[in-house]
């Protein structure tokens, strides 16, 4: 089982613990017993064409018909959400099923969540402005970037937004061992190879945002700024074996 022995030693015997996780789990597995897969939802990295993706799957056993059109983009809708963390690793140990997500580099997933969540987004901006202002922190209209940056790195991990969450923590990476992590970077590769492996005859590659705005502001980053930022996501660059250089 993967994790270290202080992470299974918590989840074994704190029950507050184990109830958050299995939450966690149950939000964000998918689990198809037609085609004996679960997929963990990750976030800012191509999931609304995965989810698509897997709801036609389920409903048509093929993928990328663009004349498919889901009954609901919600794929509660299609699945059942109760996989406890321990149902999962029973799925994946002792009934062989293929567990599967996608993962980014750190730098241009936080760039793309600052840009779409709270750039453009009043309603997801106002905690984080009340936050700063709280601390005598000038705010405009729009959080600056490195204002972002600033209550990320003080406020921890109380109430993170899964779109900048930690890939690792989002993943539940202590105590899960994938089959297949996909990148967002090689997303069309990516894609293939896990629909391949489900047995799923892959019509199109569905569309989905390449966000090139998010990777050029990504680059456009001071050497200063890029050093904060891996501070906070460290172990998301080391365990998903990302560089610094974007």
């Amino acid at each position: 089982m993967p994790g270290s022995f202080l992470d299974r030693a918590a989840f074994a015997i704190n029950p507050y613990r184990r109830r958050n996780l299995d939450q966690q789990a149950q939000r964000l597995s998918v689990v198809s017993h037609a085609h004996r897969y679960v997929y963990t939802m990750n976030y800012r990295v191509g999931s609304t064409s995965f989810r698509r993706a897997l709801i036609e799957l389920e409903l048509t056993g093929r993928v990328g018909d663009p004349a498919f059109t889901p009954p609901s983009a919600d794929v509660r809708d299609v699945f059942a959400f109760n996989a406890s963390v321990r149902t999962v690793r029973r799925l994946v140990t002792d009934e062989g099923y293929f567990h599967f997500s996608m993962v980014r580099h750190p730098l241009t997933r936080l760039v793309s969540a600052y840009e779409g969540k709270l750039a453009l987004n009043r309603r997801q901006a106002a905690p984080i402005k009340a936050w700063l202002r709280r601390r005598g922190i000038e705010v405009g209209d729009v959080v600056g970037f490195d204002q972002f940056v600033h209550y990320l790195e003080r406020a921890g991990d109380r109430g993170v937004n899964n779109h900048w969450r930690p890939q690792h923590l989002m993943l539940m990476c202590a105590h899960f061992d994938y089959d297949h992590l996909g990148r967002f970077e090689a997303f069309d590769e990516s894609f293939r190879l896990i629909f391949e492996r489900l047995g799923a005859p892959v019509v199109s590659v569905p569309h989905r945002n390449p966000a090139p705005a998010a990777t050029v502001a990504a680059q456009a980053l001071s050497a200063d700024m890029r050093r904060r930022i891996f501070k906070l996501y460290r172990k998301d660059f080391e365990k998903f074996g990302y560089e610094l250089a974007v």
